[in-house]
């Protein structure tokens, strides 16, 4: 029956040219779940591509069928093929009970599928077809979620600058004058006389007793800010210690001049030789290449690690490390801290319920979009082309 069709569409093409076939009986495309009928464009469309598909490959949800039925004995031939076609075409459409509820269960799977793109935001205009005729579930979840859940909540709070702001820390904020620093509650410390007298301390200072004196409290909690008033080799000591040691993060002042501040003059006397005008051309030269001043920060990175060598020299070759390398407080990009579950269980609970509501919704749509295992053939037009498909069917069956 394929054969004969075949071969008379083809003289039809070759006597009428191209797409003949369409235009000279009048056919009429009509769909099984709408009745609607088609232009003549896709019919020519459609006829065109039954000559180069197999049944398989065509479209099930459509059946072509003739309005008339021809008064010349010769084409009832052909008639009666085209219409033996159009039954097969038909009775592929309601498959057997198996083959509908595998179709359910991969467009179950295609829906899990196309609901979790659309809530992730991975969406073209091809996604949205699923909804079919649920506009009216649709779009309010879709505008929900896009605008609250999606937009805000996941591009802006959690990702954006929101988000960056929220869990930002930010600095202590610290007095950057003398003046303020009084007025202020954090307590001040000096090292000067500390550090001067350490080493003699811990010379008179039994071995047992040592330990418990280091541990002591100086009636400052270390928690909390607390300043630093001393002269400034002492303090770029003494921050560079804290530094190396990651212990906490130093902020110098500001305004650094104080009414404390004292100058010191230094002389020096000795008696001027035929010697002292190539040391002092030496030493000029020395200061103008900038080595001196590599001398000045050796010395300001010897002191700290003498300092932590004298104290524990466990510990002495991790800051030897670190204080050759340069090494810098860590930069902490608070985005990569972890966030706290309390923090979130709202917008988490909120993100649940839409989620929920959105895959029951789909699913929902999805098993109504399949159509019955027992189809009604009840609204079929009844015509003499439909009865005579009805007796293809019963004699297929």
């Amino acid at each position: 029956m394929g054969e004969e069709y075949m071969t008379n569409q083809s003289k039809d093409r070759f006597n009428l040219g191209p797409y003949s076939a369409s235009r000279r009986t009048p056919v009429t495309f009509l769909n099984i779940e709408s009745m609607a009928k088609l232009i003549n464009q896709e019919i020519s469309y459609v006829s065109r591509d039954m000559q180069h598909a197999t049944m398989a490959d065509l479209n099930p949800s459509y059946i072509f069928l003739y309005t008339d039925q021809p008064t010349n004995p010769v084409h009832y031939k052909r008639y009666h093929n085209r219409h033996g076609i159009a039954s097969l075409f038909l009775f592929s459409y309601y498959k057997p009970a198996e083959d509908i509820k595998r179709r359910k269960c991969v467009q179950l799977i295609i829906g899990f599928l196309n609901v979790t793109s659309i809530l992730l935001g991975q969406v073209n205009g091809d996604r949205f077809d699923m909804f079919h005729n649920k506009k009216w579930v649709a779009v309010p979840i879709l505008t929900v979620w896009y605008l609250g859940g999606r937009y805000i909540t996941m591009d802006n709070l959690y990702v954006g600058s929101i988000y960056s702001f929220l869990s930002a820390v930010k600095p202590p904020i610290v007095p950057g004058r003398l003046d303020t620093i009084v007025n202020s509650d954090i307590p001040i410390v000096t090292l000067t006389y500390f550090t001067s007298s350490y080493y003699s301390k811990q010379r008179n200072v039994e071995q047992s007793k040592f330990p418990p004196f280091l541990n002591s409290s100086l009636g400052l909690d270390p928690s909390k800010p607390w300043a630093i008033l001393d002269e400034e080799k002492t303090l770029k000591e003494f921050t560079s210690f804290v530094k190396w040691g990651g212990i906490r993060k130093s902020i110098s002042a500001t305004d650094a001049s104080t009414p404390l501040t004292n100058s010191k003059i230094g002389l020096s006397l000795g008696r001027k030789t035929f010697l002292f005008p190539i040391f002092q051309k030496g030493f000029g030269q020395l200061s103008s290449s900038g080595l001196i001043l590599r001398w000045y920060k050796l010395s300001e990175l010897y002191c700290p690690l003498e300092l932590v060598y004298q104290m524990n020299d466990k510990n002495y070759k991790r800051y030897l490390l670190n204080a050759i390398s340069g090494a810098r407080e860590q930069v902490t990009f608070h985005e990569s801290d972890p966030v706290s579950m309390k923090s979130v269980k709202e917008i988490y609970a909120l993100c649940g319920m839409c989620l929920i509501f959105g895959i029951v919704s789909i699913i929902v749509e999805c098993a109504h979009s399949v159509g019955p295992e027992n189809p009604d053939y009840s609204d079929f037009p009844q015509n003499a082309v439909s009865e005579w498909v009805w007796m293809a069917l019963k004699g297929s069956s």
